[in-house]
């Protein structure tokens, strides 16, 4: 009998030495995930740049065995061509079954112009996942458009006063229907300084006219906040990235006092965003002013 006591108590203790090295086991197996960190060096990029997505992963308990980047539903193709999916191909990338505790490295793309929305998971070796990771970026480009002429009259009523940023078409203000005034991001006038007309040679958003400019905007259903200000970027050189990232800083819905040379920058009500160089002012507040600007805007 005490044999078989002893034999009982055996047992016991194995199984329950067995049952907390199992626990201990699936434990350490799900405690730490791997960590993933998924960046890169700015949000806006030009058509035909080469984009890294950096991704950085601190290893949990199990050593890594292969990452996933995708966009929407479907895994990324980067400038080698390898898909990943997770797959051993991309452990050129340093990801696949890697034993370091702390991995870097990036996947390399060329994305085509509009706005991209990429994420980016981790696995373990035990199938463990880390937290998925999110990176949004904008590739465009900044065609230039036909140059307009935006004119400002006065008295006339500035029939040719207003003008659409994406094709620069110029439009009387007063007849203005409905879907030119959707089209519609600056207006044009040369005030003599006084309170309801404001400073020379002077463009606003529609949202932003000075009063005595209100009556020929009374009857408008739309009337966008285009935003806008001087910068020191170069017209002739400025790429679409840098318009971008100094564009997300506009306040402001007009700039004044322009004269031949000035470079503006503005984003419109719709999110896109451009740069005019003053070209021309002619005339003051006499009936026949107007401003000449070279335009690009956001394709």
């Amino acid at each position: 009998m005490k044999k078989f006591n002893l034999l009982l108590l055996a047992t016991l203790v194995a199984f329950v030495a067995l049952f907390f090295s199992c626990s201990k086991d699936s434990a350490n197996s799900i405690a730490n995930p791997p960590v993933l960190s998924f960046n890169t060096s700015s949000n806006a990029f030009d058509t035909g740049d080469s984009v890294h997505l950096n991704i950085q992963i601190n290893m949990g308990d199990n050593k890594i065995n292969r990452v996933e980047v995708k966009e929407g539903t479907s895994y990324i193709t980067d400038v080698n061509n390898l898909v990943w999916n997770g797959a051993s191909a991309n452990s050129s990338a340093g990801f696949y079954n890697n034993t370091s505790n702390v991995v870097k490295d990036f996947v390399a793309i060329k994305p085509a112009a509009g706005t991209h929305v990429y994420t980016a998971i981790a696995y373990d070796k035990e199938g463990n996942a880390s937290t998925a990771q999110t990176i949004t970026i904008v590739v465009g480009a900044l065609p230039e458009v036909a140059n307009p002429n935006i004119f400002c009259t006065i008295a006339g009523g500035g029939t040719t006063s207003t003008c659409a940023s994406a094709d620069g078409t110029v439009y009387d203000p007063a007849v203005a229907n409905s879907a030119q005034q959707l089209k519609i991001d600056f207006v044009y006038f040369s005030g003599n300084g006084t309170t309801p007309y404001g400073p020379a040679a002077s463009i606003y958003a529609p949202s932003a006219v000075p009063s005595g400019l209100s009556i020929l905007f009374s009857n408008w259903t739309t009337k966008n906040a285009t935003l806008l200000a001087k910068t020191n970027l170069s017209y002739a050189s400025a790429t679409f990235a840098q318009v971008y990232n100094e564009a997300k800083t506009l306040t402001t819905n007009s700039v004044s006092k322009l004269v031949a040379g000035d470079v503006v920058i503005f984003k419109t009500a719709s999110g896109k965003v451009g740069i005019f160089t003053v070209d021309l002012v002619s005339g003051t507040s006499n009936a026949t002013d107007f401003i000449s600007i070279s335009l690009a805007t956001q394709s």
